[in-house]
């Protein structure tokens, strides 16, 4: 920034931290000196760190997804088209059917197999969970909205899915998007239609 005046900030008058906030806001300051700034200003410091911190966040997670997206753009075209499997095109078309529930779909591979790659060519969209040895599921990113499936990556035993039959193979009500252990933390609840749209793709324990 440049200056042509004898006032001093800070010195001379009075820095609001507002002013920071909008120079922040049209690109004339860059987040380091944004924060030096909003640190000299003192009031309202701690909300605009907030700010701050959130679009730094943002920033980060964009860029991450952005080179992932970029990836996977790149490994698309190294892949080989995946063979339409008849017992898979079955499981499929439960789904243009009213049911009580339905059926999950469980990939038995050896490692480096294709299974997620191929779990995930099954839907536009799908919410992957990398779920090792997990105790509870973690669903608390699934947005019923964006996402048009579910994909289980790495289960390591049965006894994983059988555990989360109830949320997998869900009836028509709203289920716990996860929950500890404990049973004192858990997610809001998520909107999920009765086994709408489950897969389940594991390592070769599956």
């Amino acid at each position: 920034m440049y200056v042509d005046t004898s006032y001093r900030p800070w010195v001379d008058y009075v820095v609001l931290g507002k002013w920071a906030e909008e120079w922040w806001a049209q690109g004339k300051l860059d987040h380091a000196v944004y924060f030096k700034y909003s640190l000299k200003c003192r009031k309202g410091h701690e909300s605009r760190k907030r700010d701050l911190e959130a679009v730094l966040r943002d920033e980060r997670e964009a860029s991450v997804d952005a080179e992932i997206a970029k990836r996977k753009a790149q490994l698309a075209a190294l892949l080989y088209p995946f063979r339409k499997l008849p017992l898979v095109e079955q499981w499929k078309k439960q789904y243009l059917l009213v049911q009580p529930r339905y059926r999950l779909l469980l990939l038995h591979a050896d490692s480096r197999a294709g299974k997620t790659s191929f779990a995930e060519s099954l839907f536009g969209n799908p919410f992957v969970v990398t779920v090792e040895d997990a105790p509870f599921l973690d669903l608390k990113g699934f947005d019923r909205a964006a996402h048009d499936g579910i994909v289980l990556d790495n289960v390591n035993s049965f006894a994983q899915v059988r555990k989360w039959r109830a949320v997998l193979q869900a009836r028509n009500t709203k289920t716990k998007g996860a929950q500890s252990q404990t049973q004192m933390y858990s997610f809001p609840k998520s909107k999920v239609a009765p086994g709408r749209c489950r897969r389940c793709a594991s390592r070769a324990s599956l």
